[in-house]
């Protein structure tokens, strides 16, 4: 905004005007530094202090509330790009101070959280564990403990992990994989082949295997790998095996195929049947998932599996709007199509 009537220390009476149009602009102008403070004009501050010749050309700044310098946190804030004003997405917030200046809020927005309809992550959760990586399949650890910081939204899992071609690493674990298929002071181990016909009409066959670890106390994971201990993950292979026939057996065809007539009916179809085998594997694994937060993750991954069909409307004219509801496994949304053709 502008005008030295309304700009020097005045924050609240400007998100307090009637003229809904000033104060939106002046939010969209300086949504980058005021996430964390939107609504509240008392934690907006003068930057550059009261002094500068330029103070009602710069943005105010969020103080840092009740948090100290180093501090994180996630924050809800409404999203000025959008005209709409129920339109919200989460920020990653940090308290920081850089020489003299004072303490403020800096906010960055957070992957898989824009248009926010319930609530952002919560504090993530921080941990050390153990960090080490071997290329020639050693599973002896260092006696020397490596930690170093691991978080997550939700549990934080430490872990060690042996792959396919021999290789084996100590760190962060990936907690969604842990918290629905190994679980706390478990090693399980996979190994499966999926047999599908691709694209050309030629079987092929694909195996996967690996073991893991997991655990959630502080460098729980500074340990030897037994793999004696680590029991099969039945589970987790019948998930896999459902989303590589998935992937394998409905993507791409009816774009690589030659001469053949492409509709938005044959694209409905095609992610109709992709989405359906999908949102079957994942629901397995939003079932097992013990923590709400893990749950929201999971379902914004989900949705951005589905918007990757709006490229199809917007390429074609197509009106294809597929989602995935986790919760009931199903797949929902309209079928309606365009009358568009193309011969390839």
């Amino acid at each position: 905004g502008s005008g030295t009537s309304v700009c020097a220390n005045a924050y609240s009476s400007i998100l307090a005007s009637s003229n809904e149009a000033f104060v939106y602009e002046f939010l969209d102008d300086c949504d980058y530094y005021l996430r964390d403070c939107m609504g509240d004009g008392s934690r907006m501050f003068d930057y550059y202090g009261t002094s500068s010749s330029s103070q009602c050309e710069n943005c105010p700044r969020c103080d840092c509330g009740s948090h100290e310098v180093g501090d994180s946190w996630y924050t809800k804030y409404q999203d000025t790009s959008d005209e709409r004003t129920d339109s919200y997405s989460c920020g990653k917030c940090a308290c920081e101070q850089y020489s003299s200046s004072p303490s403020s809020t800096h906010c960055t927005s957070v992957d898989g959280y824009s248009d926010v309809i319930g609530e952002c992550p919560p504090d993530e959760s921080q941990i050390q564990c153990h960090d080490q990586y071997s290329s020639n399949g050693s599973l002896i650890v260092h006696t020397t403990l490596s930690p170093r910081n691991c978080s997550d939204s939700a549990q934080v899992y430490c872990g060690w992990s042996i792959y396919d071609d021999g290789e084996t690493s100590w760190g962060c674990a990936e907690s969604l994989f842990c918290d629905a298929y190994i679980g706390n002071g478990v090693c399980k181990y996979y190994d499966t082949t999926v047999t599908y016909t691709d694209c050309d009409g030629v079987e092929q066959t694909e195996t996967m295997n690996g073991t893991q670890y997991c655990c959630t106390a502080e460098n729980c994971n500074h340990q030897n790998i037994d793999t004696a201990t680590c029991s099969r993950a039945t589970e987790y292979e019948s998930l896999l095996q459902q989303i590589s026939t998935c992937q394998n057996e409905n993507d791409d065809c009816l774009t690589e195929a030659d001469n053949v007539e492409i509709t938005c009916d044959g694209i409905k179809s095609l992610f109709e049947l992709s989405m359906e085998c999908m949102c079957t594997a994942y629901g397995d694994m939003y079932g097992r998932l013990s923590s709400s937060v893990y749950k929201l993750i999971l379902q914004d991954y989900m949705d951005g599996v589905s918007d990757s069909s709006s490229e199809w409307n917007d390429i074609f004219g197509c009106d294809i709007n597929w989602s995935c509801n986790l919760e009931e496994r199903g797949v929902i949304g309209n079928s309606a199509v365009s009358q568009f053709t193309l011969f390839a």
